[in-house]
């Protein structure tokens, strides 16, 4: 969902909340971070500062990090489980 819609932050979020809420799929055990980027990046302050007044550097950043893939299949699996695996 990251490499291929450039979801991240609170909308990857909200896009894994649609299995919880409507399909009642237990994400327990999902990792966030494995496989999205955060909303914000930067450990400082400051260095959050510049990213956000310079979105292609952000950009560059949440490219730079390795994320997991997680294609549609999978969350179309995971709501015929009921569950992540």
């Amino acid at each position: 969902m990251y490499h291929d819609l450039g979801l991240y932050g609170d909308a990857a979020e909200a896009c894994m909340e649609v299995p919880s809420d409507e399909y009642r799929v237990d994400l327990t055990g999902f990792e966030f971070e494995r496989f999205f980027p955060p909303e914000f990046i930067g450990k400082t302050v400051l260095l959050r500062l510049w990213l956000w007044a310079i979105p292609s550097a952000a950009d560059s950043m949440r490219r730079r990090t390795q994320y997991g893939t997680l294609e549609l299949g999978r969350v179309g699996k995971v709501i015929a489980a009921h569950g992540w695996s």
